[in-house]
């Protein structure tokens, strides 16, 4: 990694401490920045949406957790804003589009709803008097 990286992390590290963030969260937005820049061998300032997508990618292929994925995009992604605030780049290249969205179960039925597979008597009548 270059210096040029290298000072950038540091500084973003130092910030993230400024912020009082968790001693975890600091040590694995590290950890996420180095995994990324160990991956992308271009300057800091021409990182695109492209070079996320192929992390993302990436990252999807060697079977990490949807949770460890969208970390590390956050990890990225404060790291661009950051860089932006320090005009140490022009742009974020991390999209709302590279997150992984989780897919969610369908509800499970109430126990007042479990039948015995016949319909309730009040629907049965209502039924004949609507259709009859």
């Amino acid at each position: 990694m270059d210096d040029i990286r290298q000072t950038a992390i540091d500084r973003f590290r130092a910030y993230l401490e400024r912020r009082q963030f968790s001693v975890h969260t600091v040590a694995n937005y590290t950890l996420d920045l180095r995994l990324f820049f160990a991956e992308v061998s271009m300057p800091l300032a021409q990182v695109s949406f492209r070079e996320v997508d192929q992390f993302v990618e990436h990252q999807h292929h060697s079977g990490r957790a949807w949770a460890t994925i969208n970390r590390r995009l956050n990890a990225l992604k404060h790291f661009f804003a950051f860089g932006v605030e320090q005009q140490l780049v022009r742009g974020n290249p991390v999209k709302p589009s590279h997150f992984v969205r989780r897919g969610h179960p369908l509800p499970k039925p109430s126990p007042a709803s479990k039948s015995n597979g016949s319909l309730p008597r009040s629907l049965i009548r209502w039924t004949a008097r609507c259709f009859s």
